[in-house]
């Protein structure tokens, strides 16, 4: 089976598709793509300037992340969506 998104799985979910357990098992196996499709968000510096956080694993490579290691991405986007937003104040 091919990696999908967790927006696909969640949406499988609500339709009652799959159940929790399943959806859970999944998100700790690795099932979900790394999605390109999420909305960017920002933090502005002292001098004015914009720029986007990251949460990065040096030499992840091909592992899967342990369960230690998405507890701590869970927290660190719940840490992202209180201090950052998805508007710069830029006119481009």
């Amino acid at each position: 089976m091919g990696k999908f998104t967790r927006e696909d799985a969640k949406a499988m979910l609500d339709a009652g598709k799959i159940d929790q357990e399943t959806f859970d098992e999944m998100e700790k196996d690795g099932a979900f793509s790394n999605s390109r499709r999420s909305t960017t968000r920002f933090i502005e510096t002292a001098d004015g300037t914009w720029v986007s956080p990251r949460l990065y694993f040096d030499g992840l490579g091909k592992a899967q992340y342990s369960e230690k290691m998405l507890e701590l991405k869970t927290k660190v986007n719940s840490l992202f969506q209180e201090y950052t937003t998805t508007e710069t104040g830029d006119t481009k």
